[in-house]
Order: structure tokens, then sequence, then C-alpha cells
């Protein structure tokens, strides 16, 4: 699905490097550097058993996203809800949905707004 091909352009950025990472029981921070200076930041919130939250920006001389993500998985660690809001690189609105119930995988964007059979497919 191209829904997952954006769910993975929302990871960090392999270039820039976590300067300090620091957690809380269930939270993980980061700074993100380049050139010895800091140009975004990152966390990564679990909560209860099956809910993941994240946060991602960084600024690239005025450029840059900031995107929140929400992310549930089933009991098998299947993906059944995501949710990825903000401003991508040239700060244009992300909107971004990812769903299953009742048997069905439904998925919305700017692009596409569809739906199939879902049979617990990893």
């Amino acid at each position: 699905m191209k829904f997952l091909l954006l769910l993975c352009l929302s990871l960090p950025i392999a270039g820039m490097a976590a300067s300090s990472v620091h957690s809380s029981a269930d939270t993980l921070f980061y700074t993100y550097i380049n050139n010895g200076a800091p140009v975004g930041t990152e966390w990564v919130l679990k909560k209860g058993g099956n809910d993941y939250y994240y946060h991602e920006d960084y600024n690239d001389r005025g450029r840059g996203p900031s995107i929140n993500t929400h992310v549930r998985t089933d009991e098998q660690g299947n993906i059944v809800l995501s949710e990825i809001t903000g401003v991508d690189y040239y700060k244009t609105a992300v909107n971004e949905h990812f769903w299953v119930t009742k048997g069905m995988a439904h998925w919305k964007n700017k692009f596409e707004n569809d739906s199939v059979a879902y049979h617990n497919e990893v």
C-alpha cells in the first residue's frame, strides 16, 4: 500500500544524528544535530499496551516537517490504526489515516480514499 511508504517517510531522517536521547518510564526524547547545531526533536510515547504516539519536527533553512503520529496495534502486533497529521517539508498539510474495522482495512489521504478486505495480514 502507498500508505506504508508514507508511514516510512515519517520516520527520522537517516542523515541526522541524535545528539541526546533521554527517557522517562514511557517516553523517549531525541534531539537532532546538523553541523553542530540542534535542528529538530522527536519523542516517542507508549501509552497502555497498544498505543504509540510520535512527534517529529526539524528545521532545514526554514523548511522541515512537523508530524504527529498515533499508531495502535492489535494483540498480534499488527497495525490497526494509524493517524498522521501535521505539515511536510514544504509546510503542506499532512492528514493521513489508516484503520481496520469489521474485517476491512481503510485508508484515506489527499490522494486516496479506499478499503480492502482484511484478514489479519502483516
